[in-house]
Formats: structure tokens, sequence, C-alpha cells
């Protein structure tokens, strides 16, 4: 099956939607991180603290979104090579910082 290209546009429609997933089982008025670290280890996915590309939000984004190469993911957005940036809502923002210090270990890729 043919994909469309990756084009900016359609980057920032489907990572804003895998985001959005990730945070399905947050509440909807305040962000909650160990929702997040729920839904990423229900999906096995795990990083590297402090390594954008390796972080396991990015790597989710990279299994999803393949086509646009290596994502990275910093602690207020997300960016595939060429194509722009997509803001991380405050709930992953959280989540990112929290990881890259350490905070969930289980999910630290050795």
């Amino acid at each position: 099956m043919l994909q469309p290209p990756a084009t900016r546009d359609r980057f920032e429609l489907l990572a804003t939607a895998y985001l959005q997933e990730l945070l399905a089982g947050t509440s909807p008025t305040r962000g909650n991180v160990d929702a997040v670290r729920r839904e990423l280890e229900r999906r096995g996915v795990k990083g590297r603290p402090r390594a954008a590309a390796d972080c396991p939000v990015a790597r989710y984004l990279q299994s999803k979104l393949p086509e646009y190469g290596r994502i990275t993911v910093g602690s207020s957005r997300c960016t595939a090579p060429g194509l722009g940036t997509v803001p991380l809502p405050h709930t992953l923002s959280v989540f990112t910082r929290a990881f890259d210090a350490g905070m969930f270990p289980g999910l630290i890729d050795r």
C-alpha cells in the first residue's frame, strides 16, 4: 500500500494525534505522568534518558511514523528532520523532564 508523502502538514497532524493517544488515560484537566508511564510500559516502549531521539516518547513516535526518520523529542516539542516541530502537551513535557531525571527506571532501556 502506498503511503502519502511525508509532508510538514501530515507530520503535524499525525504526530499531534499520536501524542494525544498517549494521553488518553490521563485526566483531561490535569495531566498524569504516571498514566503516560503505564501506557508506554503497556506498549513495551523504553528509552534512554537525555537522548532526544531515544527517549520513550520519541521511540513511540518513530514506531508510528517511520517515514519521518529520526524524530526527536525535547522538553517542549518533537521534531521531524526538515519538516518542523510539534509542541508537546504539558503532561508529556513534564513526563519527558521526569524521565530524563531518572524518575521512571522501568522505562530505561539498558
